[in-house]
């Protein structure tokens, strides 16, 4: 939600001019979104880590045979893919790997994860000072980071037992014996139904839809000013005005090129581009 924000200039110029006690932190807005950024680096690496440890409980429930892990069995026996009482996604023993890309959570999830890794690698201060173009292009993988993040979790394959099925099957009192499960006691009373199980809605888009359509904006106001065309009024006076260009790049480093700047008699006006 605070990755796009400060990155929207027009924003933060307008906030600037409107709250004159905060200027001095919004003229920090680029330190705030690296700030951010790290911080999305970091939960992701701790989010990725979770999954693969889940992914792999999912997998190994199907080769646990044993009584120690007889809830695990039975948990992954519930239901099928169609069925709203299964609890684990993967519905037959497979590869954790292959599991993982059969659903939209982990293609997505590969995604955002190898766009986050490109973004961040280009945007070093190396890569960033003597590459710029890279930097710059590179850092528009965001546009598939947010899809990937939206879609993530439609399926819903993170699960919970849903309300009504806790009221009937207490997980407290009923793990200890998955296999009686469904099944009536000596007194006709079923004490622990089968459990049901829903999957959690996606709620990114709830997060991310605010800053998104602001950012849109953004882009738009940016492309409409870049369609006026600017008056430029020398100071009377002055002869002439300078203006300095940093070689940081491919572009800027092209520009002096054009400009002849490595040429011993470069300031003559005749060999400037027009």
């Amino acid at each position: 939600m605070l990755i796009l924000l400060p990155v929207c200039r027009n924003l933060v110029l307008f906030l600037r001019g409107s709250f004159q006690n905060i200027r001095r932190q919004l003229d920090k807005h680029i330190t705030f979104h690296r700030y951010i950024a790290y911080m999305i680096c970091h939960m992701t690496v701790i989010h990725v880590g979770a999954h693969v440890f889940n992914v792999e409980r999912y997998a190994e429930a199907y080769d646990s045979p044993t009584p120690d892990r007889e809830l695990l069995r039975v948990l992954s026996g519930l239901g099928s893919g169609n069925s709203s009482i299964f609890l684990n996604p993967i519905r037959e023993p497979t590869d954790p790997i292959l599991a993982t890309l059969r659903f939209l959570a982990g293609v997505s999830g590969i995604v955002i994860t190898l766009s986050l890794i490109i973004m961040v690698s280009a945007a070093t201060e190396l890569i960033r000072r003597s590459y710029f173009e890279v930097f710059w292009f590179t850092h528009h993988l965001f546009v598939l980071f947010f899809i990937g993040l939206v879609v993530h979790g439609f399926e819903g394959i993170v699960r919970r037992q849903t309300p009504a099925s806790v009221m009937q099957h207490n997980p407290l009192n009923c793990s200890a014996n998955p296999s009686n499960w469904g099944k009536r006691d000596s007194s006709g009373q079923m004490r622990c139904p089968i459990p049901e199980f829903e999957g959690i809605s996606a709620k990114a888009w709830m997060w991310t839809i605010g800053p998104m359509v602001i950012y849109i904006i953004e882009r738009i106001v940016r492309f409409v000013r870049s369609q006026q065309r600017v008056v430029i009024t020398k100071a009377p006076e002055d002869d002439y005005f300078s203006i300095h260009v940093r070689r940081a790049g491919d572009w800027t480093d092209a520009l002096a090129k054009a400009c002849h700047i490595d040429d011993d008699d470069y300031t003559a006006t005749s060999k400037l581009p027009m």
